[in-house]
């Protein structure tokens, strides 16, 4: 059986395990909340996660924690630290949206007003939107290659890279998701914030909101609750190439933290950019971040084209249906099994972490929907 730790979450306000809760005229039905649970157990017990991590939230209460691991690998508590990968993008481009309304930058503006070596192969139209749209047509297959077959470049050299690099299609004219833009977006923090997107990041968003076990890198002292994060079973080189990229600090997948820190990070944008006195962004750059921005564009999802969902650096529910939610709802999910979701309509805060790169993304999807399953309006 697998081994379960209810036991070491401490979030930032408290905990209400199991109880009827009802915030804002919505309520949740704690039985058919264990459906949520079951998800988790069975992705972990008979599927290829080694283990998983779920926290359910409102903007004031923790309402539900649960940890499932699998009996042949080390053990998921609350406390546990988990490679976010792309949950990375949201927080990355929460930083830029305070330089933002700090009026420091534009969404219109061109990347070389900022970083002039961007401007090669024809770049100077790509805007700060393009980048966190994932619109920019930038080329990033460079960078994948030099990942999985040659010399590793180094976090400067990525940017040199992202700089160097061609496009593929007019920016603005289809969406293609990209993980290489958000070298770019990091470099700008560092240039228009003053200091490199890690320190950015610490001091104006984890250090104010609490989120003492978010970094681009644990510390020694961490070290011990930092689950492993495992390489695709069918990539023999897979394991080098985890290594390779947690040690980059990349801004567009690099960050670890706990199902508590999200939660904190969630809550804080619940209740309009606020954490207690501190001010992280305002109603309306929350808005703006969490719009559609990609309506009309297409992406390719397994050969097929479907319709692009995406804000400013947070996905939006699909046209798909996978998952249920209102249209204000944004979400980004992780290439490690990990998501975060957030619904204004709902009051909720859903964290999902787990630790099998290359793992599909159902268990995440499913627990979600059996959470708004729970779910009551009064």
């Amino acid at each position: 059986m697998p081994a379960y730790d209810d036991t070491q979450f401490q979030p930032p306000a408290p905990v209400a395990k199991d109880v009827m809760t009802q915030t804002k005229a919505i309520s949740i039905d704690p039985t058919r909340l264990q459906r949520a649970v079951a998800v988790a157990e069975e992705a972990v017990v008979n599927g290829p996660y080694p283990s998983a991590v779920i926290a359910v939230a409102n903007a004031e209460t923790t309402i539900l924690t649960h940890t499932v691991s699998h009996p042949d690998r080390p053990p998921a508590a609350m406390d546990s630290i988990f490679l976010l990968a792309s949950i990375t993008k949201p927080i990355v481009a929460t930083a830029i949206m305070r330089l933002v309304e700090e009026g420091r930058l534009l969404l219109s503006d061109p990347i070389v007003r900022y970083i002039p070596e961007f401007e090669l192969f024809e770049k100077g139209r790509v805007t700060v939107w393009h980048l966190l749209t994932h619109t920019s047509g930038l080329d990033e297959s460079p960078w994948w290659r030099e990942m999985m077959f040659e010399q590793r470049a180094s976090a400067d050299q990525l940017v040199e890279m992202a700089c160097r690099c061609a496009l593929r299609f007019e920016p603005g004219a289809r969406f293609e998701y990209n993980t290489l833009a958000f070298v770019i977006l990091g470099e700008l923090i560092a240039r228009i914030g003053g200091r490199p997107h890690p320190e950015y990041l610490q001091l104006h968003i984890f250090g104010p909101l609490g989120m003492r076990d978010t970094s681009f890198a644990p510390s020694t002292a961490q070290q011990p609750r930092a689950m492993p994060v495992y390489p695709p079973p069918t990539d023999p080189d897979g394991e080098q190439r985890v290594r390779y990229f947690t040690s980059l600090a990349a801004p567009g997948g690099g960050l670890w933290s706990t199902a508590a820190d999200l939660v904190a990070f969630g809550q804080a944008l619940l209740r309009g950019g606020r954490s207690g006195d501190y001010h992280l962004l305002s109603p309306a750059a929350i808005d703006v971040m969490t719009r559609l921005h990609t309506g009309g564009l297409i992406e390719i999802v397994e050969h097929t084209p479907v319709p692009a969902s995406y804000g400013l650096g947070w996905g939006k529910p699909g046209a798909d249906g996978a998952m249920l939610g209102s249209p204000r709802a944004y979400e980004h999910g992780g290439v490690t099994g990990t998501r975060l979701y957030i619904d204004p309509e709902w009051d909720l805060v859903f964290v999902f972490l787990a630790n099998q790169w290359g793992v599909e993304s159902n268990a995440s999807k499913q627990a979600l929907n059996a959470v708004y399953g729970a779910l009551r309006r009064e």
